[in-house]
């Protein structure tokens, strides 16, 4: 807390049984005391800290569930009484909370309470989009916000790319990091899976002041299945039905299906018969007829798009080669990236799939690059991820393609990608938006 006399900073307020709300205030000792209704204990995360009553569930404060996955998504801990958030200020004071901090417990959006490293992993294949097998997961934690830091396939995993794997997780935003392994066979009895693996891992997160909420091990994700903890021995339990977690739910809701497994998802973008493709192929060897008249191609794209809206895709060869024409040309992709921003989003992602699997390569990169940046924005990670491999097979230097691998890596947030597109598509006599 700052040693002389406070700034008034905007602080988050995060009350256990009334909705969150934001304050300005002169963070003061005695106003925090007041505020949360006694000691202060700080708990302190990457771009903010949080203030909290420092014996609230010892004198028996009500559980703040909010809080509690604000702070300790990993059921770690459970926070009882009020919060005060705030940002970092120069020389330790408090600053304004981050907007996105403030922004995601006030929109109320979907939030999983994890009370354990069961409910957890339960909730993975909401994360993922399907079910995983085989694999290393490093879960990011970022101002309550769970999300899919890393996944590599433990056949694939060696202690040389545990460097490089510390250093994808220490460039996404997080405050904390979970490890969840699923399947995989002991190196040897009383050993986890991978455990050396996980340890180095561990390690070298620490080095990098990361902090590793839980490292726990799965044989498969199901429902009864028995998990286990790398660093407390012993310490063991039991997964809920994963299709009935809270995030799962939710999906179900909003129509988001999860596959069974990732080649599931990769199977709805296979190619057509090898074949017809090769025909394809053949006459987009012929330049378009269109006069490369930038508002032909244009006009192409808009009616293909419309009636995607109405379930219509093209279904003739002549059409198919056309839009392939069509996303050669600048004027278009920078349209279609428009699109990607607005409300013809999901009916343009049909679009792109039915191509993906139409077009062939090198053309398909087009819209495999289209479909990886629309997903993407749509929060589907696993698709957008997908997507952008299957663009840069078919073109390795494509440049949209590698833009949205490199943005992948870096775990750059969808809201922040779609900000600065919309900046960057705005017409020149358009202000900039004001501060994000």
């Amino acid at each position: 807390m700052p040693a002389t006399a406070p700034t008034a900073v905007t602080a988050l307020i995060v009350p256990p049984d009334r909705p969150a709300h934001t304050q300005t205030l002169h963070p003061s000792p005695r106003v925090l005391r007041g505020l949360v209704g006694g000691p202060l204990e700080v708990v302190v995360r990457s771009g903010w800290r949080a203030y909290l009553h420092g014996e609230g569930r010892l004198i028996g404060l009500a559980d703040n569930p909010a809080a509690t996955g604000l702070l300790f998504p990993d059921g770690g801990q459970v926070v009882a009484g009020t919060v005060v958030v705030f940002g970092h200020g120069p020389g330790g004071t408090d600053a304004d909370v981050p907007a996105e901090v403030a922004a995601g417990v006030l929109a109320g959006q979907p939030r999983v309470l994890l009370g354990g490293p069961g409910e957890l992993i339960a909730a993975v294949p909401a994360l993922l989009g399907y079910y995983p097998a085989d694999c290393l997961l490093a879960l990011a934690v970022h101002a309550g916000r769970v999300g899919i830091g890393a996944r590599v396939d433990l056949a694939d995993l060696n202690p040389d790319q545990i460097g490089g794997l510390t250093t994808l997780l220490t460039r996404t935003p997080a405050d904390t990091v979970i490890i969840v392994v699923v399947g995989g066979v002991p190196a040897c009895p009383g050993r986890l899976p991978a455990q050396h693996l996980v340890t180095a891992l561990a390690d070298r997160l620490a080095d990098r002041q990361v902090r590793l909420g839980r490292a726990v091990w799965v044989a498969g994700v199901r429902a009864g299945a028995d998990w286990y903890c790398y660093h407390s021995r012993g310490r063991r339990g039991q997964l809920p039905d994963p299709t009935y977690s809270p995030l799962a739910a939710a999906l179900a809701v909003e129509g988001v299906t999860i596959r069974a497994s990732r080649a599931e998802f990769a199977a709805e973008l296979a190619p057509h018969p090898s074949g017809v493709l090769a025909a394809r192929a053949a006459r987009l060897a012929v330049p378009a007829g269109r006069g490369d008249r930038p508002d032909a191609h244009l006009r192409l794209l808009q009616t293909a798009v419309a009636a995607a809206e109405r379930g219509i895709l093209p279904g003739h060869d002549e059409q198919i080669v056309a839009l392939a024409h069509a996303l050669q040309v600048p004027a278009v992709r920078e349209h279609a990236i428009v699109v990607a921003l607005g409300a013809q989003a999901s009916a343009a992602q049909r679009l792109w799939v039915w191509l993906v699997r139409a077009t062939p390569a090198p053309h398909r990169a087009d819209p495999a690059a289209l479909l990886a940046l629309t997903a993407y924005l749509r929060g589907d990670g696993t698709l957008a991820r997908i997507a952008a491999e299957i663009a840069e097979q078919a073109n390795p230097a494509h440049l949209l393609a590698g833009l949205l691998i490199h943005v992948l890596d870096l775990g750059l947030r969808p809201e922040k990608l779609r900000a600065a597109l919309r900046a960057a598509t705005a017409p020149a006599d358009t202000p900039p938006p004001g501060p994000q």
